[in-house]
């Protein structure tokens, strides 16, 4: 039996993403790759690897459920669990916490209204962040979106418009989204080609903003902001809302269309240009003495 290739480096951080320290990961890459048990002291020969820690790593693999040792003539033998086996374990283990961890978070509440200005390192934490957002959507949606974005996002934002919530984008490629509103860029791909990377730019509800630029790949995060701060949101949701307006009707203008034909558009779009938005709304409330404005959704 032709003995499998090891595992290169930086493989072996997925390991480690997955609950392995450094050495674990080295070590149960080994042991998966070996076609027979072998003892820890073979094991750390194999490695350069220090005997006394290699048996603590065959330890904490078996507490892990990635090892399972036997007596062998009186020595201990160790072979590591089939990844798909051990994955199983792992994403039981995972779905038992999260449902704990929802169970002792169930009466912590809504957070407060939070001003600050929060920077998004990943695009795992990007897209969890994005799609937060939009199950609390309850009025509108609006977003720029480049391609890679796009993909990620149709999900959540098919959700939400399957909730009631009234979803319009901004587009620079085709993009077909049951009942959203979406809008091509008359520029199309030609835009994305010549800018920075690939961005995503969104309001929820008027109340919240998110901002990202992604690397062209569309797999790295090079600036990504989140906030609910009401000066900075209000300002981007009246220029998104324009935006999608006017990227819906400038083609129609170039093509001489007719005014009857460009303010039925218009008219379409109008339920993204509510005249108290979010962040607005919260300005007038803090600063406007008097003046009844609208509450905050939720």
């Amino acid at each position: 039996m032709q003995k499998p290739d090891r595992i290169s480096p930086d493989r072996l951080e997925s390991f480690v993403q997955l609950g392995l320290t450094p050495l674990e990961a080295e070590v149960y890459a080994y042991l998966c790759a070996e076609s027979e048990p072998v003892t820890a002291y073979r094991a750390a020969q194999a490695l350069g690897k220090s005997v006394g820690n290699v048996y603590k790593a065959v330890e904490a693999l078996e507490a892990k459920g990635a090892a399972m040792s036997a007596d062998a003539g009186g020595s201990r033998v160790t072979r590591g669990v089939a990844i798909e086996e051990w994955l199983g374990q792992r994403r039981s283990e995972f779905e038992r916490a999260a449902a704990e961890a929802k169970k002792a978070a169930a009466n912590w509440g809504a957070p407060a209204w939070d001003e600050r200005v929060y920077e998004i390192p990943t695009l795992d934490a990007l897209l969890a962040r994005a799609t937060a957002a939009l199950a609390s959507a309850q009025q509108f949606v609006i977003c720029t979106l480049c391609p890679k974005p796009a993909a990620l996002l149709s999900e959540a934002l098919l959700a939400a418009r399957q909730r009631g919530v009234r979803v319009g984008a901004k587009v620079f490629a085709p993009l077909t989204l049951e009942g959203c509103d979406i809008v091509c860029d008359p520029r199309g791909l030609a835009a994305v080609a010549t800018g920075p990377g690939e961005w995503l730019f969104m309001t929820v509800d008027g109340t919240s903003m998110l901002l990202a630029l992604l690397d062209p790949a569309g797999e790295r995060v090079l600036q990504a902001f989140w906030s609910e701060n009401p000066l900075m949101v209000w300002n981007l949701y009246t220029g998104m809302s324009s935006d999608l307006v006017l990227a819906a009707i400038r083609p129609m203008i170039a093509a001489e269309a007719g005014r009857e034909a460009i303010e039925q558009r218009q008219a379409e779009l109008r339920v993204f240009e509510s005249p108290v938005s979010g962040g607005k709304n919260a300005l007038i409330e803090r600063y406007r003495a008097g003046i009844r404005p609208r509450r905050k959704p939720g």
